[in-house]
């Protein structure tokens, strides 16, 4: 598969966005947007695509499903990473369907339950909970992947956050590099309750 994904006009990867959730959405399985189109959908209105990926969270065990179906609509689909990543194309356009990021994290019960939809640019769109983006974000930012790190705190600072689960997740995930970047947001003037920076440094020596 080629991997294109960049100078892609914006009607185009709307299009691309509109059909391939179509299809999940008939599969009647749990998912939700992860990339910059869920960041956005969270805390960027304004945001408009630059050749951006679509980027779909998916359960290990419906990853194949969710393939098989975008290629019989039409994509074409390959299996990229068998123990995370799989691609699907259309238009130019890439969808990524991952089933496990960085971390180990895999879209579980609890984090299936939180998926709310949120209206972006006239649609709505399955999006992962602010809590859990920010923790895969801030475990993914690599110097490949700088725009992570940012468009975690763009949540952090654009939405409602259930402190107490955020500090579940990360305890779970990767506690040393959610308190780096929640600690980064304090020294943003971003309001990030003491105790949980407390609770987070004291399990950064468990174990």
């Amino acid at each position: 598969m080629t991997e294109t994904g960049r100078n892609i006009p914006a009607a185009t990867l709307f299009r691309v966005l509109d059909e391939s959730t179509r299809v999940i959405d008939a599969l009647k399985v749990p998912y939700a947007l992860i990339g910059s189109v869920a960041s956005a959908a969270l805390a960027r209105p304004d945001w408009w695509p630059d050749g951006e990926d679509i980027d779909v969270f998916v359960r290990p065990d419906d990853a194949r499903t969710v393939l098989k179906a975008l290629d019989e609509a039409g994509f074409a689909t390959e299996e990229v990473e068998p123990d995370w990543l799989y691609k699907a194309l259309k238009a130019d356009v890439l969808v990524d369907v991952i089933f496990e990021s960085v971390g180990g994290i895999s879209l579980d019960e609890e984090m299936a339950s939180r998926i709310r939809v949120e209206r972006f640019k006239g649609r709505q769109l399955k999006i992962l909970a602010p809590e859990d983006l920010v923790v895969m974000k801030a475990m993914g930012n690599r110097p490949e992947t700088p725009g992570y790190w940012h468009e975690a705190l763009d949540v952090l600072a654009g939405q409602e956050i259930d402190w107490s689960y955020l500090a579940l997740r990360a305890r779970r995930h990767g506690v040393d590099r959610v308190l780096s970047l929640l600690l980064y947001a304090r020294s943003l003037d971003m309001k990030v309750p003491d105790d949980i920076l407390v609770e987070l440094f004291e399990a950064t020596g468990e174990g």
